[in-house]
C-alpha cells in the first residue's frame, strides 16, 4: 500500500512570484529595521519621564553597588583562603587600622568607576540598568566614535560630584541634570 502525496499545489497558496516575494521582502526588512521597537527605543523616556526615571536610576546604582559589594566580599574570602587567614581577620584588620580602611575605599571607588565604563561601553548598559530597563544614550549615539568619552565624563562627573549630589539634584529638578551637562541622557526601554 502506498502512501497518500498530499497536492502541493494546495500546500502553498503563494506561489513563487511577486506577491510571495513582496512578502519575503517586508518580513526580512521588519527583521532589520532598527528603529522599530525590537530594540525597546522606540518611545524612548516618555515610558518614565523626570521623577520616576531617576527614582529608577537610584534603583540601577544600588544594584550594580550590591553586586560590586558582593563581588568583594567574595574576593576577600578567596583571598583568606588564599593566605590561610580568616575572613574576620581580614575585616577587623580594616575596620582597625584607618589606613586599610582608606585603600580599600579607594580601590573599590575605582572599581566601581572602571566597571561602570566598561559595562557601559561594551554592553550599552551595567547589569542594574539592565534589570531596570535603562540605557545610557540612544543606538545613534552608542555607534559614535565619542561616546566613550561621553560615558567617561558622564561616569566622572557623577564619582567627583558624589554619589548622591547630583542625583538628588536631578530628582528636584525632575530631570536627568548629568545628562543635560554630559550630552549623554539615560533613556528608558520601551516593553
Amino acid at each position: 500500500m502506498t502512501p497518500v502525496q498530499p497536492d502541493r499545489s494546495e500546500r502553498s497558496p503563494l506561489k513563487k512570484g511577486p506577491i510571495r516575494k513582496a512578502i519575503q521582502n517586508r518580513w526580512v526588512k521588519n527583521q532589520l529595521d532598527f528603529s522599530d521597537e525590537n530594540i525597546g527605543f522606540h518611545s524612548g523616556p516618555q515610558k518614565r519621564p523626570g521623577l520616576r526615571l531617576a527614582l529608577w536610576t537610584w534603583l540601577s546604582v544600588t544594584v550594580d553597588g550590591l553586586l560590586l559589594l558582593a563581588l568583594t566580599s567574595f574576593a576577600v574570602v578567596i583571598f583568606s583562603v588564599l593566605m590561610k587567614t580568616s575572613a574576620r581577620y581580614l575585616v577587623f584588620e580594616l575596620v582597625n587600622q584607618p589606613r586599610l580602611g582608606v585603600i580599600f575605599g579607594v580601590m573599590f571607588t575605582i572599581v566601581f568607576w572602571t566597571y561602570l565604563i566598561f559595562m557601559r561601553v561594551f554592553n550599552g548598559a551595567t547589569l542594574g540598568e539592565q534589570a531596570c530597563a535603562l540605557r545610557l544614550g540612544q543606538p545613534i549615539q552608542r555607534m559614535q566614535s565619542g561616546y566613550i568619552l561621553k560615558v567617561i565624563f558622564r561616569t566622572t562627573l557623577i564619582m567627583m560630584t558624589g554619589v548622591f549630589p547630583l542625583p538628588i539634584l536631578s530628582l528636584l529638578f525632575k530631570r536627568d541634570l548629568a545628562g543635560d551637562i554630559s550630552g549623554l541622557k539615560i533613556y528608558s526601554l520601551n516593553f
